[in-house]
């Protein structure tokens, strides 16, 4: 009976939060964010930060893919903060830049006055051991298919690619912005955070940033345990607990994958030991 009136209420929800991302879509004053970035690179703590923060009434499509239509997406949330300001979030994971930027779709997404294209990075050596611990078939698969964990490397590398060059362009054209988020910095560093929310035109009060989003069971290590408290999770030290794993160890055998997460990330402590005893 239950599960039944939770089945119930739960496609009431999705109908509904379809219906209002039509609504917004049909703002042409809103903004309009999309956000890509790898699984397990802390995509949802700062989706969750954002929407906490953002001006008025927004509707969140997450993980909905270069190709889907969006009223269509499997999960959409919403946040009602009255009628004067919108938002739409898309977020967007595990593609290349160039299939999640697309250019912006009209006819998809209907006019927006403000446009953020945000691309969120995590160290490779946190990343990787993130995945290798997941509690879901994507783990499954990273830590047994050497050819997905090839391709894991590939899109990673392209990322890294990408958010230099964002940084060092600083890519701005008229009501589109290209902001490269360290998901690093942005865990540890409240001053890059605030900088972030200016950047992203949201109202900062770090509201949101001690939650541990449920999507993907949470984080791989805790699951949700540190809900409410997520500055404790240790999310810099993950690779530490898998560094004896053979085929984790091999991901760093590629030297461009250590030189991008140097440039972008410095050298994090205890890595260069690592790296340089491991056989």
């Amino acid at each position: 009976m239950k599960t039944a009136f939770r089945h119930i209420l739960s496609q009431l929800y999705r109908t509904f939060a379809v219906r209002y991302f039509l609504w917004i879509k049909s703002k042409p004053n809103k903004s309009f964010y999309r956000v890509n970035g790898m699984k397990r690179s802390g995509n949802h703590a700062i989706l969750g930060w954002m929407q906490q923060q953002m001006k008025g009434s927004v509707s969140f499509l997450n993980n909905l893919g270069p190709y889907y239509p969006p009223e269509k997406n499997r999960i959409n949330h919403f946040y009602w903060r009255g009628f004067g300001k919108h938002s739409l979030l898309i977020s967007m994971e595990d593609w290349f830049p160039e299939q999640a930027f697309f250019p912006y779709d009209e006819a998809k997404f209907g006019k927006a006055s403000e446009k953020y294209d945000v691309l969120i990075l995590r160290d490779p050596f946190n990343m990787f051991a993130s995945r290798w611990m997941w509690k879901d078939d994507f783990g499954k698969r990273f830590r047994n298919d050497r050819e997905y964990r090839q391709e894991v490397t590939e899109k990673w590398k392209d990322n890294a690619r990408t958010y230099l060059k964002w940084e060092s362009e600083q890519i701005v054209s008229k009501h589109q912005k290209y902001i490269p988020i360290n998901y690093n910095q942005w865990f540890i560093d409240g001053v890059y955070r605030e900088e972030l929310a200016v950047q992203l035109n949201l109202i900062f009060s770090d509201q949101g940033k001690e939650k541990v989003a449920p999507y993907g069971f949470g984080s791989s290590f805790d699951g949700v345990g540190h809900h409410g408290s997520a500055s404790q999770l240790k999310v810099l030290e993950r690779w530490k607990l898998v560094k004896d794993e053979e085929a984790y160890k091999n991901l760093f055998e590629d030297p461009e994958i250590v030189e991008l997460s140097h440039s972008i990330f410095g050298i994090l402590e205890g890595v260069e030991d690592w790296l340089n005893t491991k056989s």
